[in-house]
């Protein structure tokens, strides 16, 4: 069995059918055509079958058309494997083909069988037609009945179409009320939601019924959370029983409802709100609900402290101002007085030179202290307007302190103060301004001197910390009280003077002393035991570590240049020009006591026309004049050939480093503040008379 299924397809055993029996081509070809056209109607047959069922779902006894296509089927492949051998004789599996067809047919004609009752038990077409046609007679009668009924209920619902219209109409009215109500609703709700306030509504008694999102936001409950009566618990403990009294008596009486409360965040931080609500009435007048607010007043509260607090500033500084234009006042009498004074006795005592020399001495020294109030008046202004520079050099402390004890050395010794030094035997140098560190350290000793007690102890100190040098002052005199001791440095700040002793200046040498302190790059300290036990300043300044050298050699070559200058060479002709007369008379008559030849202008235009014609060797003139300011008239001078080499002086009031720049710019050779220094004129016209 296994030998035959393994040659199933082999054909070496036979011979093919032309070659079996005496086959003519005709007898031959009359068989090959006649099995390929059984196989080929065969196999349209099952093809035909397959297309119906598919397209008739319902199609009874679909298996056994099944069986049958493929019996159809087989019988065709039989046909066509008798066609075949007479080329290619595979018997074998042409035997097996004849087998598998005749097992089809056989469980073909057994299905038959079975289903043979079954078909004959279906009705025929002509049952059907007559059970169609007794159909459709029933479905008259049917419709004729449901015509009938349809007429009565038409006849028994128009009554109740017509009373359904006015309920329809009704209810349509209601919905879209209902849908109105519905959307100003929703718009309210958005428009409450996008405020930036609380917004909320009660009923009559007062119960929250609804609060916007901006609550829930803030106090972190959820949507309907603290409604009703619960909101209370969230007000401060300090504010919730004046709150809830307020509000039920704004209940009771009716009225609106206003009031300032503080109420508690998600994260536990009490705000302070502004809390308002007003009465709505229905159609009859009465009352509906109440709609409210609470408006964030946090930042508006710390708004008016701080107003408060500018408030309070503001008057300290206008009464601190008041004090500083009164002191002022006071300081520029004192020296005036006696400078008027003087005047008066120049006149009286003409001839008595020793009168005379005391009161040009009394009078000196009042100019210089009006000089220095002036001066520290404009190093407030241009430390405070930032226009203020320091020219730094390499500066040894004791000599700064040399000069500074010179400096306040008259104001120790009317006191009779006993000053004691104690600087390190090692020189200290420090990147300073000479002039601006002596400032700083004769501040502090006036300072001293002027609230200690006559014949007081006043100990000037230094010493190295690291890298500074700590400068100290200090003094057994009235002390400084605690609560003064944050603000002693406060510009126009003084202490409270006691009604036997008043003390002069006008409250900015401390302010002067800490601006200069740090723009050297340092610190200021002060302490204090309190009233009548002294005080105590220090100053801290980087120290300079570069190469020793001769300190402040600027300030040493000027000193020598003006103890040689004391001589008269050849006289030169000075051209003084201002329109202030009094100032250009005494002007002149300086210059011509120091032996000079003098001519006199009155603005810018008279000083150009004389300096042509005078060709004067130097030109001492104001900025600020009439017809032509002083930076014009040196414009034009410099512009002549004959001008060129004239020595051109700006004499003003005018001694910022913007205005000795601006003056430089125009033509100025040199820039004096009024009032002019008889010893700089003098150092001046002595270098112009070197050959």
């Amino acid at each position: 069995m296994i030998e035959f299924w393994r040659k199933l397809f082999d054909t070496s055993d036979f011979p093919p059918r032309w070659y079996c029996g005496d086959w003519t081509a005709g007898h031959g070809w009359l068989h090959i055509v006649s099995d390929l056209a059984i196989w080929a109607s065969y196999s349209a047959i099952p093809c035909i079958l397959g297309y119906f069922m598919w397209q008739r779902k319902d199609f009874p006894f679909r298996r056994l058309v099944i069986l049958f296509c493929l019996f159809i089927l087989l019988c065709g492949t039989a046909h066509l494997m008798e066609a075949i051998i007479f080329w290619w004789p595979a018997y074998r599996l042409a035997g097996v083909v004849k087998l598998l067809t005749a097992s089809v047919s056989c469980i073909t004609a057994i299905v038959l069988i079975r289903i043979a009752p079954i078909a004959l038990a279906m009705r025929s077409p002509d049952d059907l037609k007559r059970e169609i046609e007794a159909r459709s007679k029933a479905e008259l009668a049917f419709q004729a009945a449901n015509n009938e009924l349809e007429n009565r209920v038409k006849s028994r619902t128009y009554e109740l179409v017509s009373a359904n219209e006015s309920l329809q109409n009704e209810v349509h009215e209601r919905r879209r009320a209902e849908s109105s109500l519905r959307k100003s609703e929703s718009r309210f709700r958005q428009l409450a939601d996008s405020m930036p306030q609380i917004v909320w509504v009660a009923k009559p008694d007062g119960a929250v019924e609804y609060f916007n999102q901006r609550w829930f936001d803030f106090v972190g409950h959820q949507s309907g959370g603290l409604l009703g009566h619960k909101w209370s618990t969230v007000l401060h403990p300090h504010d919730q029983k004046f709150a809830l009294q307020q509000w039920q008596q704004a209940i009771d009486t009716e009225e609106p409802y206003e009031i300032e409360y503080r109420l508690r965040s998600a994260g536990g931080e009490y705000r302070w709100f502004l809390s308002r609500a007003m009465l709505m009435h229905d159609e009859a007048g009465l009352l509906d609900r109440w709609f409210g607010t609470c408006t964030d007043i946090q930042d508006l509260k710390g708004l008016q402290d701080e107003l408060r607090m500018v408030a309070a500033r503001l008057s300290e500084a206008d009464r601190r101002k008041d004090e500083f234009l009164a002191t002022l006042a006071h300081e520029l009498r004192n020296p005036l007085a006696p400078i008027r004074s003087g005047l008066e006795i120049m006149k009286l005592v003409k001839d008595d030179p020793v009168t005379l020399e005391e009161v040009r001495e009394t009078m000196e020294r009042q100019t210089r202290q009006l000089i220095t109030l002036v001066d520290d008046l404009l190093d407030v202004s241009r430390i405070t307007r930032g226009k203020f520079h320091l020219r730094r050099s390499r500066v040894l402390l004791s000599d700064a302190v040399k000069t500074a004890v010179e400096t306040a050395e008259s104001l120790l010794a009317n006191a009779g103060h006993h000053l004691t030094i104690d600087l390190p035997g090692q020189p200290i140098a420090l990147d300073a301004d000479p002039s601006r560190l002596t400032q700083i350290l004769s501040n502090l000793l006036n300072n001293a001197a002027k609230y200690t007690p006559d014949s007081g102890q006043i100990v000037l100190a230094a010493k190295v910390i690291d890298e500074n040098c700590c400068v100290s002052v200090r003094d057994n005199g009235i002390g400084i009280p605690s609560d003064k001791l944050e603000t002693i440095f406060d510009i126009f700040t003084q202490l409270e003077q006691p009604m036997d002793r008043v003390y002069s200046g006008l409250g900015i040498g401390l302010t002067l002393v800490k601006s200069l302190v740090q723009m050297h790059g340092g610190w200021v300290e002060v302490s204090s035991a309190g009233v009548s036990h002294g005080s105590e300043f220090r100053v801290y300044l980087p120290l300079n570590h570069s190469e020793a050298s001769q300190a402040n050699s600027d300030s040493s070559h000027w000193i020598d240049h003006a103890s040689h200058s004391h001589g008269h060479g050849r006289e030169m002709r000075i051209l003084v020009v201002d329109d202030n007369l009094d100032a250009s008379s005494m002007l002149s008559r300086m210059v011509i006591a120091m032996g000079h030849e003098v001519a006199i202008a009155a603005d810018g235009k008279e000083a150009i026309e004389m300096a042509e014609v005078y060709r004067a060797d130097v030109v001492l003139m104001d900025l600020g004049m009439p017809r032509m300011n002083g930076y014009e008239a040196a414009r034009y001078i410099r512009q002549q050939q004959w001008g060129r080499e004239t020595v051109l002086v700006a004499v003003t009031g005018w001694g910022q480093d913007v205005d000795r720049l601006k003056s430089k710019e125009s033509g100025f050779d040199h820039h004096l503040v009024k009032p002019a220094d008889p010893q700089e004129l003098r150092m001046l016209f002595a270098s112009l008379q070197q050959p």
